[in-house]
């Protein structure tokens, strides 16, 4: 069975640097990952899971990947669409700053963007015997069509934190 170690402690920033980590003990039979970061603490304030990043068709060679830091903006490995394509960033921000490159933004890794307190994530990695063939862009749908007995070799999740710094200088020094 898959096994998977973060190779930070801690998930840090709200930026498009994903973090590091690695997929072990990963079966000969399977030759690519897929993988989905979920943020299902959302579902109370905005009505489902948020989609923090999708990768598909991660190559593998040998029964370990390393996922480097800052995988998400330096690979050519096809990554779907996260929630920032969704009708609630729209009413949230419809005159977001970074509009002009939301398409981006949106088929990348969408770090932790909570106001305050500690998020839960799930970080699900699903291995394959042979390439998805989903393109940039591809939506969560899209990818759980071919998470079945069929085409999946192997599956495992991590559950994640992430503790927001407080910026109140205050509870900073107590």
């Amino acid at each position: 069975m898959v096994a998977m170690r973060l190779l930070r402690k801690r998930l840090k920033g709200v930026t498009p640097q994903s973090f590091p980590f690695e997929i072990l003990d990963i079966s000969s039979v399977t030759k690519v990952v897929a993988w989905k970061l979920i943020d299902y603490d959302t579902v109370p304030m905005f009505g489902f899971p948020w989609t923090h990043w999708l990768v598909a068709d991660a190559p593998v060679e040998g029964q370990s990947l390393i996922v480097p830091a800052d995988f998400s903006r330096h690979t050519n490995v096809p990554q779907g669409e996260n929630s920032l394509h969704s009708v609630i960033q729209d009413l949230r921000a419809p005159w977001w700053k970074l509009r002009a490159q939301h398409t981006w933004l949106e088929q990348h890794y969408a770090g932790p963007r909570q106001k305050s307190g500690t998020h839960h994530y799930q970080l699900t990695v699903y291995g394959f015997a042979q390439p998805l063939g989903l393109q940039q862009g591809f939506s969560l749908a899209d990818l759980m069509a071919h998470v079945n007995d069929e085409n999946i070799t192997e599956m495992a999740f991590q559950n994640l934190l992430y503790i927001k710094a407080s910026t109140d200088k205050k509870s900073e020094t107590d």
